[in-house]
């Protein structure tokens, strides 16, 4: 399975998130952050969001806390996992695409706590 843990339970807990996850982070807070209003994430504040890129095997795990997006550990459980290729991904970064139609025509996956999940797309949809 995608998701698999590599690590064992006894050691994961004291490694630090994977680096492309801490990346990921920043730059969401960097560019991201200025465009919403964090407040309109504060249901979803503390839960674990998995970003996976489908047709790679990249997979990043986010939480947001006190209006920062913070990079967490892998975890086999995600609240949310939000999965799209990456060519839909950039084309939604881009504005080319709407995520409406790309979850309609099942290229953007959301499992989990879908209300989660649909009241993310709307805050991202809406910057």
């Amino acid at each position: 399975m995608f998701l698999a843990n590599p690590i064992p339970d006894l050691v994961h807990p004291w490694l630090p998130p994977t680096p492309h996850t801490v990346l990921l982070a920043g730059v969401l807070n960097r560019v991201l952050k200025p465009l919403l209003d964090m407040g309109s994430l504060q249901p979803v504040a503390g839960m674990t969001v998995c970003i996976r890129v489908s047709d790679t095997r990249l997979a990043f795990w986010l939480s947001v806390d006190q209006g920062q997006f913070r990079p967490r550990r892998w975890t086999a459980t995600p609240d949310v996992t939000i999965a799209a290729s990456a060519g839909d991904f950039w084309r939604l970064l881009q504005r080319e695409e709407d995520p409406d139609t790309l979850f309609f025509r099942r290229r953007l996956v959301m499992e989990g706590n879908t209300e989660a999940a649909l009241l993310i797309k709307n805050v991202l949809a809406s910057c």
